[in-house]
């Protein structure tokens, strides 16, 4: 059996999706996965059950939905959910909770960069974000539960800009440009992430574009937060308007130079049909068949 909390809360089964009970239901179950091992106590789980007031049956109710639980995980013998003490114990291995994988990878990741092997880094790290399926406990909506699912993103994004870093440092700034500029957009004052794409825009030869994301991010949080960026973001600025942040590396093979050419070409045209195949409907509903034949001219 798989709990999945990176995105909305799932339960999987060898059979499929597991239909789970209501909302309260939910909360019960997520309040426990947060804290895989740990005995999560009546009174946080009643503070994550109920956005306002508890009712005086609180108690009781938390009980029931454990109970409901139970059953419909097939836990009929208490070894999932285990009763201890004043609260509830979940106990799953790591490779039952994505939670907890997710943090396994990040870990290696870390552990491999910091030994140098930048790439193993990357591919653990990127197995790791791979398990994200939106953001955290999306659609639970309590207030307790809402806290605990932003930090988790926060660590999704931590994640994701050390893994930039590492690409960038390998010299793959064309890579990872189109995801840092979604990212940018959806963090529009995150001022790392700016950078990042500040600096894969001027080693990919964008100085403009380079800039233009720097003024983006001076004007949002002036507007918004009234203060101007860090002074890491400007030291950057200033050093790609002197044209000095250019990449350190010994130059590429004209066969290295080719084959960049020749994906970048292929990528253009596949872009160029793509748009061009939808802004005709040619795939709507599906294709016409006609029928044709030779001239003989």
């Amino acid at each position: 059996m798989d709990f999945c909390v990176l995105g909305p809360l799932e339960v999987w089964t060898a059979r499929g999706r597991l239909a789970l009970p209501g909302t309260r239901h939910q909360r019960v179950l997520a309040t426990l996965l947060l804290t895989p091992g740990a005995v999560v106590p009546m009174a946080r789980l009643i503070e994550s059950t109920w956005d306002d007031e508890p009712p005086a049956t609180a108690t009781k109710q938390v009980q029931n939905c454990v109970s409901a639980l139970r059953d419909r995980l097939g836990d009929t013998e208490q070894r999932l959910i285990v009763t201890d003490g004043p609260g509830y114990r979940l106990v799953v291995t790591d490779e039952q909770l994505d939670l907890l994988r997710f943090a396994k990878h990040v870990a290696e990741a870390r552990r491999q960069a910091g030994k140098g092997a930048l790439r193993d880094g990357v591919r653990e790290i990127r197995t790791a974000l791979k398990l994200w399926r939106g953001p955290a406990l999306d659609g639970l909506g309590s207030g307790v539960l809402a806290g605990r699912a932003a930090r988790l993103d926060e660590q999704r994004l931590d994640a994701f800009e050390s893994c930039v870093d590492w690409q960038l440092a390998l010299g793959q700034h064309r890579e990872v440009i189109d995801e840092l500029a979604e990212v940018v957009a959806e963090n529009p004052l995150r001022e790392r992430p700016h950078a990042q794409l500040m600096l894969a825009l001027d080693r990919a030869g964008r100085q403009a574009d380079a800039l233009r994301v720097f003024q983006q991010l001076r004007v949002g949080l002036a507007e918004e937060l009234g203060i101007d960026p860090g002074a890491d973001v400007r030291e950057l600025h200033e050093r790609i308007l002197r044209g000095e942040n250019r990449p350190q590396r010994a130059q590429p093979s004209p066969a290295d130079d080719l084959d960049r050419a020749a994906e970048e070409l292929a990528a253009a045209i596949s872009r160029q049909w793509t748009a061009e195949a939808e802004m005709r409907s040619l795939h709507r509903p599906k294709p016409v068949p006609l029928r044709w034949s030779s001239t003989e001219r």
